[in-house]
């Protein structure tokens, strides 16, 4: 079973641009940082492609397309390690680096 994400956690898009959760859940905290349903919207910070000369399709957001099966924060599934993210508009994936914290597991 794989953590749960947290706004601790580290996540970049495949370029290397830092990856931020706009709404994280603050009812709900692990480590005392709140956790991250899969609705909430992302932005991507500093993709590297965006500046490539010449210019290529990076990362400006990205979403989430899977979360998990049994947790939910606000009725909705959390983050988790394993979940599949999307960059867009490159369409390119998120990779979690680090989950925040690794006490708190789920499927």
């Amino acid at each position: 079973m794989p953590p749960v994400l947290t706004t601790s956690g580290v996540s970049l898009c495949s370029h290397g641009g830092a990856c931020t959760a706009l709404v994280p859940s603050p009812r709900v905290r692990l480590s005392g940082s709140p956790v991250i349903a899969q609705t909430s919207p992302w932005v991507v910070a500093g993709c590297p492609a965006l500046a490539a000369q010449p210019p290529q399709p990076g990362c400006i957001s990205a979403s989430f397309v899977t979360g998990s099966s049994r947790v939910r924060v606000n009725g909705q599934p959390v983050l988790l390690q394993s979940s599949v993210g999307i960059g867009s508009p490159s369409a390119t994936p998120i990779r979690i680096v680090t989950p925040g914290q690794s006490r708190v597991r789920a499927t």
